[in-house]
């Protein structure tokens, strides 16, 4: 394609196409090409809940401390050997702790980093926290669940919007006849990572289409969040003498 132009790779449950280019890329060739190591763009999706033994003390727990809470289901099941799965997970969702009530919360969607062995590297996850239905013999209650995205590379905002709609696909039932944990399955195996510069890979997941591309090197990066409350709460002038600051740090 010519300099300055943009190929699109449409992302089905199989393969892909570009638009803008003669070029049919399937997902092999895709990663194979790729400079970074791993060519995932997610390496991890877990579930996180209460624990067996919390969990099966149910209604009786209501407004008491803070519960146990353990990683319930992942995907991929086995670990990557040059990217663990995070065993503090579960922490980092609910920093606060969580415990079991009587009404649901409204879901809330969070970013955070985990530190990697050695602490130069970071792990980029987003969760979205809620409060699924349960009942016991004590009767109905609402327990604390998570679903976070743990990644390599930040894609905080388009990783956001991924867990919103898995959130909603999770809670359709009949609407869909197709698993959640395949549409989890294709959003971690399927989706390649976009290699730096001309290449962007856009994601249907559900009914919501998501566009990951990242910067050619050399170009300043993309910060995957909005500048809108840092203009509020400091004014341009002061938000501009802020970034120069950092900048010249």
């Amino acid at each position: 394609h010519s300099p300055g132009s943009t190929t699109t790779c449409f992302l089905r449950l199989a393969n892909c196409s570009t638009r803008g280019g003669r070029t049919t890329l399937g997902l092999q060739a895709m990663a194979a090409n790729n400079d970074d190591n791993s060519g995932r763009l997610v390496d991890y999706m877990v579930t996180v809940a209460a624990d067996a033994q919390s969990a099966s003390s149910g209604a009786q727990l209501i407004g008491n401390e803070p519960l146990d809470l353990a990683i319930l289901d992942r995907y991929p099941p086995e670990d990557f050997p040059d990217s663990p799965l995070p065993e503090n997970v579960p922490m980092f969702a609910f920093p606060s702790g969580a415990s079991v009530k009587k009404a649901p919360s409204p879901p809330r969607v969070v970013s955070f980093l985990i530190p990697r062995a050695g602490g130069r590297k970071h792990y980029f996850c987003s969760a979205i926290t809620f409060w699924a239905q349960n009942s016991s013999s004590g009767g109905k209650f609402f327990s604390p669940r998570a679903f976070v995205i743990v990644s390599n590379f930040r894609f905080r905002e388009l990783f956001e919007r991924a867990l919103m709609e898995l959130f909603a696909l999770a809670g359709c039932g009949a609407d869909t006849n197709v698993p959640f944990w395949r549409y989890v399955r294709h959003f971690c195996t399927e989706a390649p990572l976009p290699p730096p510069g001309q290449t962007a890979i856009r994601i249907l997941l559900g009914r919501t289409t998501m566009c990951f591309a990242r910067p050619s090197d050399g170009d300043f990066p993309d910060p995957h969040c909005t500048i809108t409350p840092l203009l509020k709460c400091l004014g341009p002038e002061n938000a501009v003498k802020l970034l120069i600051a950092v900048a010249l740090e």
